[in-house]
């Protein structure tokens, strides 16, 4: 599903060259950050994230601590962080009206937004963003003036199509000149209608099923059909989500769900979607119940993944032991089919929360190997594995 959309694009990034990336302001309030932008000169970037998005933890992990991303962005703007949904940053969200994460925002020293994305980007693609909100041109307000007046330049059309993803109705009529004016689509023209989706409401998945039989073909019908029903499933939640108080409406869930799925089908995703609630609110103990009954039986036609994700969970917030056994048996089950280093370093929490050191060390080591040897480096998690390995000292 959208785990394989987050591996394509992880794919693509070359080998990075960390080094000194990025330098953030610590523990400073935004009126301090532009007083000190005022007086330098300089605008101020600002990374808008939240604890549980992936594309946020991607770009710390990838883009940020890039050497050459550190020389422009150190050089030439002051930069702060904020999570969005704590202390200033529910201020700062409300503020300039941030829904999508990341959010990444350019202001003068007055607070006045002179660039915006929100999306994941490569080396070069966070690179050329700095450097276009250096660039009056190349701001999005002069940008979409280019595009009234009629501009029909592709890798025009595909960068505001970028820059505009969180405003449907204008991103929908970038995207619709860009595809009509584009006819032989590829995999990049299939990211940027994927990124930008967030229900089946939304004008965008006109064109996502206008170009359906394309981008099948590009990705693979099953992939496909994996997308649009987390498409479909997002806008189900959200309709059954009151946007006030956060209550849950089973009724209403089912009954949208029961549009697109069978009876049975919707009873089972229903079941999932309040498993899911469960964890995004730290009930574990309702998360524990409802993932023991799912996987009782013939765990081992789960896809491996989805398993790994239940005994990882498990590993990390629960504390029963025969409910750790059981995960136990899951992550060895998802460990045979699929290899994985992620999955190792679960088996090594199981165990350590079981009891037995010498297969934590011996798991937990086997994990921090595969992770350095890895192409794609991740050095919170080998920082997590030798952090662990410490404390079974």
């Amino acid at each position: 599903m959208i785990k394989k959309i987050i591996t394509a694009i992880i794919i693509v990034v070359s080998l990075p060259i960390f080094g000194q990336g990025i330098q953030f302001e610590e523990g400073k309030k935004l009126s301090e950050i532009f007083a000190k932008a005022k007086q330098e000169k300089k605008l101020v970037f600002i990374d808008g994230y939240t604890s549980w998005c992936a594309p946020c933890k991607l770009m710390s992990k990838k883009t940020f601590p890039l050497q050459s991303v550190g020389e422009l962005y150190n050089t030439k703007f002051i930069n702060a962080k904020f999570d969005m949904e704590k202390g200033e940053g529910i201020t700062i969200a409300k503020k300039y009206k941030i829904n999508r994460f990341p959010t990444y925002l350019f202001l003068d020293s007055d607070g006045k937004v002179v660039h915006s994305a929100n999306s994941y980007m490569d080396e070069n693609e966070f690179l050329q963003f700095g450097k276009n909100a250096l660039d009056p041109e190349q701001r999005v307000g002069a940008l979409k003036k280019k595009f009234e007046a009629g501009d029909k330049d592709l890798e025009f059309l595909k960068n505001l199509a970028t820059l505009t993803s969180d405003e449907p109705e204008y991103n929908y009529k970038v995207l619709s000149r860009y595809f009509d004016v584009k006819k032989n689509i590829d995999q990049d023209d299939a990211m940027i209608l994927f990124t930008s989706l967030n229900s089946t409401e939304d004008t965008r998945y006109q064109l996502l099923q206008k170009n359906k039989a394309k981008i099948a073909e590009l990705l693979g019908e099953k992939d496909f059909l994996d997308y649009d029903n987390f498409i479909k499933l997002k806008s189900i939640r959200a309709k059954a989500t009151n946007t006030t108080t956060k209550a849950f409406n089973d009724k209403i869930f089912l009954s949208e769900a029961e549009k697109y799925y069978s009876k049975d089908e919707a009873g089972q995703l229903l079941k999932d979607t309040k498993m899911d609630i469960a964890l995004e609110n730290n009930n574990f103990a309702e998360y524990e119940g409802m993932a023991l009954e799912k996987y009782k039986d013939n765990y081992s036609n789960v896809p491996y993944f989805e398993l790994y994700t239940a005994a990882n969970n498990f590993a990390e917030h629960i504390n029963i032991k025969s409910s750790l056994e059981t995960a136990l048996l899951w992550a060895k089950d998802s460990e045979k089919r699929r290899p994985n280093m992620r999955t190792e370093f679960t088996l090594a929490k199981l165990f350590k929360k079981l009891g037995d050191k010498t297969n934590a060390k011996a798991y937990a080591e086997k994990s921090l190997q595969a992770f350095k040897n890895s192409k794609f480096k991740d050095p919170d998690t080998i920082a997590s594995i030798e952090d662990f390995l410490k404390k079974l000292e």
